[in-house]
Formats: structure tokens, sequence, C-alpha cells
């Protein structure tokens, strides 16, 4: 059986097509003990009777796969849903939302917002981690699908993924990877399936966060997601170093538990990819309260500063890094359904203190090889970089803006905050509902991070709020740069 390593590589090259019973006769067996090889030999598996097929793939990028947009979750999928109940009932019984242990765990849900808000570090316990499934679990898990959703569309992902779950938690992230491209490898092109490849390595320093993290893995896994042990370690200390052919490197609410402390956080992100190659993708997720989204992009910046390009959400627009140590901004991915665990925990008094269905989060895609999502650029003879509003109030301009906002006003009045990159002045787009008719109605087809210029707009200033309207009006002309 030792020897089947060899005859795998020799059989994949010769044949391209194979199947398991042409190497052993204990196909099972030879499966369990030689999976961990089929990613490096680039071997896609498929279960056909009783029998394992094998394929050598030809690693190359998704590219743009059609319309997949089913993709996009609006709930936990139900085998998801079944395992994180399953973990919890083992530790708490089957009648874990009531009695005392519904008690304790609705307490431990209280405290886990508490925590989420005053972004300090976790050390879980059972009933921690217990809570934080209930809670926080679904909305993360969802919002990273339409993540990886955009990462697919912009061309970044590859056959082949190599990545990092770094600060993996109970598995949120990797659960959330597992799923997707498994969804994605069986709706494929135009209905044809799609072979990928995912191999996942994750960090995480809590034994009890690790012991979720195997459990629900192991009853999730699928034959062409390989699953690493995870590194028990703190991502400030890592002794061990990730594969340089790591592709994408998640760090999913964890930079938020390391402090104000930004050389530390950066620290943390460029320690860890010394290694990697220049086509890595890097992901910096965390909450989209104040705190937490301002952190994040000042640690943002500082990596900027230090090499990295950001993908996205921002576009500089006028060419130049932008100072984004203030910058409050996040997306808003809209709402899911509620997963049946959750109602249960909610169904004593108060239920809406242990519901979460909105996905809210700040969030930074950056690369190491220039590669941007828009790579927009304004001209000068047509445009007013926003850094010059000050000498122009009340006046009628034309601006090249980003979007990085969904409408923070009410149905009349709509609010957008907007972004050039140029000044760390807030900056909003205020419309009119009566005023969105011919192109202005391109600011409702505006996404977070969408270009749009704008012509004929009046520049207000706020001094309470030391901020700057732009006015859309009946002569303004609206343009959404796609």
């Amino acid at each position: 059986m030792n020897d089947i390593v060899p005859a795998l590589r020799e059989i994949a090259d010769r044949k391209g097509s194979f199947y398991l019973s042409e190497l052993a006769e204990n196909v099972d067996e030879a499966y369990k003990q030689h999976k961990a090889h089929f990613f490096d030999l680039d071997l896609y598996c498929t279960r056909e009777g009783n029998d394992y097929h094998l394929r050598k793939i030809s690693v190359e990028s998704l590219g743009r796969i059609g319309d997949i947009s089913e993709l996009l979750p609006g709930k936990l999928p139900a085998n998801v849903e079944a395992a994180i109940e399953s973990y919890i009932k083992s530790k708490f019984g089957r009648g874990w939302n009531r009695g005392d242990s519904g008690q304790r765990l609705r307490e431990a849900v209280m405290r886990q917002k508490e925590r989420y808000w005053s972004a300090a570090a976790g050390k879980y316990s059972a009933l921690d981690m217990a809570a934080y499934l209930l809670y926080h679990f679904p909305v993360y898990f969802c919002q990273f699908q339409y993540l990886l959703y955009d990462l697919l569309a912009g061309g970044l992902l590859k056959n082949k993924i190599c990545m990092a779950d770094i600060g993996a938690g109970p598995g949120t992230i990797t659960l959330a990877a597992m799923d997707f491209f498994s969804r994605l490898a069986g709706t494929g092109n135009k209905g044809n399936p799609v072979p990928i490849l995912l191999k996942i390595v994750s960090v995480e320093r809590s034994e009890e966060a690790i012991g979720c993290y195997r459990h629900l893995t192991s009853e999730l896994g699928t034959p062409n997601v390989l699953i690493e042990e995870p590194r028990r370690e703190s991502v400030l200390s890592m002794k061990s170093d990730l594969p340089t052919d790591v592709d994408l490197v998640v760090f999913s609410n964890v930079l938020s538990e390391l402090g104000d402390n930004q050389a530390s956080r950066a620290r943390a992100v460029t320690s860890l990819l010394k290694n990697a190659n220049s086509n890595v993708t890097v992901m910096l997720i965390e909450p989209a309260d104040r705190t937490n989204s301002t952190r994040l992009r000042a640690t943002q910046g500082m990596l900027m500063r230090k090499g990295f390009t950001l993908y996205s959400p921002c576009t500089m627009i006028w060419g130049r890094a932008c100072q984004p140590d203030n910058c409050w901004s996040f997306e808003d991915f809209g709402s899911i359904e509620a997963p049946g665990f959750m109602k249960k925990i909610a169904g004593a008094g108060e239920p809406y203190k242990y519901m979460n269905t909105d996905m809210k989060a700040s969030y930074a895609i950056l690369r190491k090889d220039g590669t941007v999502k828009r790579p927009y650029r304004a001209m000068r003879t047509k445009f007013m970089p926003l850094s010059q509003l000050s000498k122009n109030t009340g006046k009628v301009v034309n601006i090249a803006v980003a979007i990085m906002s969904s409408n923070i006003g009410d149905e009349l009045d709509l609010l957008y905050k907007i972004c050039d990159g140029s000044t760390p002045v807030p900056c909003y787009l205020a419309a009119p509902r009566h005023h969105l008719s011919g192109s202005r109605k391109d600011i409702l087809r505006a996404g977070y991070g969408d270009i749009v210029e704008v012509y004929c707009t009046l520049v207000r200033y706020n001094k309470k709020h030391n901020a700057y309207n732009m006015l859309v009006t009946g002569s303004t002309e609206v343009r959404l740069v796609v």
C-alpha cells in the first residue's frame, strides 16, 4: 500500500483518468489512506459505484463562470445547520435549549454580544463556543460566501485552491469555503460540473475551538476537500510557516482581538505572508461597528504602505493611496433566514435579543501583485477631487467617487457615503428621491464600492459634523462606471 503514491503519480501522468481499483484491491482503505495526496497530485475524485474515479485536472483560473448568483446564500445549508445542532447536543444534551442549559446558553449569547462590541479577545469554553455558534456563526458563514463570490466574479479563484483560515475558531470560514466550492463544483458553467480541489490549513489557539473545528469538518467533509489538522498557535507568535503555494489567506474577526496596536496587527499579517507567492489574496474581515471598522482601515493603510495593493472595496480614483485611519465604512449584504437552532434559543422571552440575521461587515481584500478590482482613474480635466471642496462650497462641480455605504438616509432623502481617496473629511451624496429620474437612477443601481461620475452637483458644507454633502438636483447627471 505504501508504494501506491508513486503509482498514482505515474498512472495520472500517463492516463489522466483512471479508477483506484487499478492500483488497489481494497479501494475504500486505499482512499482513506491516500486521499491527502490527491491535492498535490492534481487528482479530482468522484465515487462511482464501488470504486473511485480519479481525473488529473489542468490547474487554471475559474474565470467568470456565467450567472451563478444562486450560490449566494439566504440561509445556512441544511447539512451545516444539522451539524451545528448535533455539536450543541453533544455538549448540552437533547434538551439543550430548555431548562438550566437553555438559560446558561442565553446568558452566554448575551456575553458574546458584549464581546463583539468591545472587541475583547476570546478564551472559549464549551459554553462560549456554543453561544458563538448559536448567534454569530450563521451571518459570518453567509457573508464570507458573498466575499468568495466577489473573488470568483473578479477572476481571482483557480480550480485548485490552498486557503489559510487564520484564527479559525470553530471553522466558520473553513466550512463556508467547503460549502461554497462544493456547490460551485456541482453548478459549474451552464450546468457542466467544474472539478475543484481545495486544501485548507488553519491556525487557532483555543483547544475548545479546535475540538469544535474537528467535529464540524469531519461531519461535513467531501472527497475533494483536504482539511489539515489545525495548528494550535497564536496569530502573534506563529512558529510554523504557511504553505508557499497558499492562494487565499483569511483573517476573519481575529485582528480585532489584537487591540489598537496597528503595528502589531500589520505585523501579524506580514509575518505570516513572508514566504507567500505574489499571487496570494489576503482578506481581512471585521465587525461593522465604528471601533472595529476604523481599526481595520488603519491596518489596511499600514499594509498598503508596506507594499500591498488594495483590491477592494476601495479604489484609488486619483492614483494615490488614501489615509483611511478614521474611515468607517462597511458593506450591508442583506439578511438571512434565522436557522432553526437560533429560533429555538430565542423561544423564551424577548426573542429579539438572540436573533442575529443582518449581514454587515467591514473588509479589505489585498494583493501583492498590484491587481485591483476597479482600475478606474479620474481625469482632472473633467472632475474635481473631493479634497478641493472647501474651496468650492456653494458651487456646482463634477466629481468621480466610489459609493461606500448603502442608503443611510431615509426613503425620501437618500444619503450615501462617498470617497475618492483624496481627503479624510467625510463626504456624502445627498439625493432627494423626487430627483431620481433619468440618469440619476444610476445612484440606485450602484453597489458598495461601485464608482459613479456625478455631473453638476451642488457642494454644501455641514459645519456641525465637519462634512460635505454633494446635493443631487434636477440638473445633475449621473453615470455608473461599469
